[in-house]
């Protein structure tokens, strides 16, 4: 039970932390002498860092974490002049509390207290009053040493950037344009006629020695050896030859070894029709078929070669 009441007085310790307070009202007194009272009224704790300054014709205070609504505004007549105390919303989190002063008066605030009250912030002082015009102000109060130093530095540097000048040749840089661009120069042109004619021709000499070398790759037989399945020594069983009679259903030649067997492949499965007499002549004319001739025809070919050149 006591960690329980810890922890809710913890979080409305925070909560109380984090709230912002709301301004209420605002009361302004001002006697003959100039003695001022400044009172702002909210229902929360205003930070103690708050100060009253004086900024042309008006008293200002800013509060942090804050808010008002509605905005306050009042007129009130003090020692025949009109003041309005205003208080409004200046951003997210903080609030400007202003009394205005008619329009060319010059505040300046001097013994100034300030004293809290509860929830309430109290600011008190003299006002005095510097209604001279500026153009009127002794010209003699101002120091003109730190003007006079910026002269002479002015000089040397100007004297220094001439005698540079002087010494350095400095060259203008200048851009001519033409319709919003940089204008080009012919003779700095990147592109090259014979470069871009040399790597043509490169190209193309590769592909056309690629193609080349593709049709002498298969004419050498390596299409025969590796693409031609029954022409491989290696397999004892594949297909010599297909022929389609309907989408589901063809006619296979198929060589087991050194047999050939006619088989039909159908929906229902495989069905076995008969078996070749003759399957040498069936393996020559496929292979005559794929690669134009068969190997007793080339081998008689380059007998009769040989014998020629003999």
């Amino acid at each position: 039970m006591f960690k329980l009441i810890i922890f809710i007085m913890a979080i409305l310790t925070v909560q109380k932390s984090f709230s912002k307070s709301q301004v209420k009202d605002i009361f302004f007194q001002e006697n003959k002498n100039g003695k001022f009272h400044f009172t702002i009224v909210s229902d929360g704790d205003i930070k103690p860092d708050v100060d009253v300054i004086a900024k042309d014709n008006l008293l200002q205070v800013e509060i942090p974490n804050s808010i008002v609504w509605p905005k306050i505004t009042k007129k009130i007549t003090l020692n025949k002049k009109e003041i309005q105390l205003t208080a409004y919303q200046f951003d997210k989190k903080t609030v400007r509390v202003r009394a205005i002063y008619p329009k060319g008066e010059r505040l300046r605030i001097s013994d100034y207290k300030k004293n809290r009250q509860r929830n309430n912030i109290h600011f008190s002082g003299v006002i005095s009053f510097n209604n001279e015009p500026e153009g009127k102000t002794d010209v003699a109060k101002y120091d003109e040493s730190y003007l006079n130093k910026l002269i002479k530095e002015k000089e040397v540097i100007k004297k220094k950037v001439v005698s540079d000048k002087k010494m350095i040749n400095i060259k203008n840089d200048t851009v001519n344009l033409r319709y919003s661009s940089p204008q080009k120069n012919k003779k700095e042109s990147s592109f090259n006629v014979w470069r871009y004619a040399a790597k043509f021709l490169g190209l193309l000499c590769l592909m056309v020695g690629g193609i080349y070398g593709a049709f002498v790759f298969l004419k050498k037989g390596a299409l025969k050896k590796s693409k031609i399945s029954f022409l491989n020594p290696d397999r004892q069983i594949e297909i010599v030859t297909k022929h389609a009679l309907s989408p589901k259903r063809s006619l296979n030649l198929i060589r087991v070894n050194k047999q050939v067997f006619l088989i039909a492949n159908h929906e229902n499965g495989i069905e076995f029709l008969s078996e070749v007499n003759d399957p040498g002549d069936v393996l020559r004319d496929a292979e005559k078929e794929f690669t134009g001739a068969s190997f007793e025809e080339s081998l008689e070919e380059n007998s009769q070669k040989n014998n020629t050149d003999i």
